[in-house]
């Protein structure tokens, strides 16, 4: 999981909602599914474009 200038990295799935969330700051968000996301074994790096 390597962040350049035009990716933004920490993106897990999780395994409640089947979503990626970003892990990036100190709340994790609240699931759709319920309670907090559950972070699963998969971390994508995410392209952005200013």
């Amino acid at each position: 999981m390597v962040e350049t200038p035009a990716t933004q990295a920490y993106w897990p799935f999780c395994d409640k909602c089947y979503a990626l969330f970003f892990w990036g700051y100190p709340a994790k968000g609240s699931c759709p599914a319920g309670g907090a996301h559950e972070a699963q074994g998969f971390n994508f790096v995410i392209p952005h474009y200013a």
